[in-house]
């Protein structure tokens, strides 16, 4: 995924938003972390700044 930043944000983005609307804000980002915990750091990065950035509905 690494060096793909737009379309993984994009995806991660509706992704996080459900899991929000579905877990909380703590659980969905525990969630959504713990799927990148052995990606490169590229990747993780792209979803540390998609739970930071995320604005509820």
């Amino acid at each position: 995924m690494a060096g793909t930043d737009g379309p993984l944000q994009d995806a991660l983005t509706h992704y996080y938003g459900a899991l929000v609307e579905w877990l909380g804000r703590i659980a969905a980002a525990s969630r959504l972390m713990s799927l990148f915990a052995l990606t490169a750091e590229e990747d993780r990065v792209t979803a540390a700044r998609t739970v930071l950035t995320h604005r509820a509905r």
